[in-house]
């Protein structure tokens, strides 16, 4: 009886260490696979994001290539204009001032808005990459303890001892 005590207490602590390495490998896969995807998903997101950003970029190039040429027309249109009026001087340098300091203004603006689009899209990375700091911030796998294991089949052992001394005590006083 104290042998299969002894069988039966080891048996149940061997079981009970190998059922905790296979939770602690499926918990490992289960970290493995999520610090993957969220890989996965910051790269989209960066990618977007730099998409993003060269549209901006393109959309404000192409913004400040036409408000150039709206102005030259503009200048070519007042100098014809002043030419076929026979005008010319301070009147016809003024009206191209004017043309010239709005094209800056236009300028200005847009290269401003750009700059704060880029900074916005940058602070939108730093994000992404918070978020999957946060997915893959996890807590360390444990693994079942060997010293455990072996406590628990001394357990079993004193166990079955105690069982086999009782049983052959002799009474006292025969």
């Amino acid at each position: 009886m104290a042998g299969a005590s002894l069988a039966i207490g080891a048996a149940s602590a061997v079981t009970k260490y190998q059922a905790g390495m296979e939770d602690a490998a499926a918990q490992r896969q289960f970290q493995e696979q999520a610090k993957y995807n969220a890989e996965v998903a910051r790269n989209q997101t960066y990618d977007q994001i730099a998409a993003r950003q060269r549209q901006e970029i393109e959309a404000a190039s192409q913004a400040l290539f036409d408000n150039s040429v709206r102005a030259l027309k503009a200048k070519a249109t007042s100098d014809t204009g002043a030419a076929e009026a026979g005008v010319h001087g301070n009147s016809v340098e003024s009206v191209a001032r004017g043309v010239y300091m709005e094209q800056g203004r236009i300028d200005s603006a847009t290269e401003r808005n750009v700059k704060m689009s880029v900074q916005q899209l940058q602070e939108e990375k730093k994000g992404a990459r918070a978020q999957y700091i946060s997915r893959t911030n996890m807590p360390a796998v444990r693994q079942p303890s060997p010293i455990s294991l072996g406590l628990e089949i001394a357990g079993a052992g004193v166990n079955a001892y105690s069982l086999w001394d009782l049983r052959n005590k002799k009474p006292s006083g025969s």
